[in-house]
């Protein structure tokens, strides 16, 4: 091997980890943003006044999927409990509407990435994949999950997630949003 080659093999060895260090640090860009639009989505749906979640738990073992209902109103909550298929009312305090993104504050998200624009029932959004790794003794407690928010206010439109045998899809609506009683 000549003085020349050596030289400029290594040039290009050299080349090869710079392009692979910039590559890595726009990836770690790519997945810091769409961490952050996913901690944004959560927090605008704190903010908001009215809104209102439809959750649907399933797991194999289980005849029916659970679901339930939750309405809120300002500082009011309305929501079903789970097989009674009833509505209670509870109120919305500044702790409750603070803990909405608090399971997100404890386990952020990791892995992030903005898999692009989607159509959502009519609704331009951007899904966003991610994971977070729960603690719990005796099984895994990574759950993976997925995010539409809507291109026009930032919020959630539709989550799903699975965790071992348990899916959870979970989706939102801001219109339109009553009481499903007088109060």
């Amino acid at each position: 091997m000549t003085r020349r080659h050596a030289r400029s093999t290594a040039g290009a060895a050299v080349l090869a980890v710079l392009a692979a260090g910039v590559a890595q640090a726009q990836q770690g860009a790519a997945e810091a943003a769409a961490c952050a639009a996913i901690r944004q989505a959560f927090e605008a749906v704190a903010r908001t006044e009215r809104f209102q979640t439809r959750l649907v738990a399933r797991t194999p073992t289980a005849r029916f999927p659970t679901v339930e209902q939750r309405i809120v109103l300002s500082d009011v909550v309305f929501a079903t409990s789970p097989g009674a298929g009833r509505w209670i009312q509870l109120p919305m305090t500044a702790e409750a509407r603070a803990s909405l993104g608090a399971a997100l504050a404890a386990f952020p998200p990791r892995d992030c990435r903005d898999e692009g624009a989607k159509d959502l029932d009519g609704t331009a959004t951007r899904l966003y994949s991610y994971r977070q790794v729960l603690p719990d003794a005796g099984t895994d407690g990574t759950v993976v999950a997925q995010l539409w928010i809507a291109a026009t206010d930032g919020r959630p439109r539709r989550y799903q997630s699975h965790r071992g045998d348990l899916s959870i899809e979970m989706t939102y609506a801001y219109d339109d949003v009553t009481a499903p009683f007088e109060r």
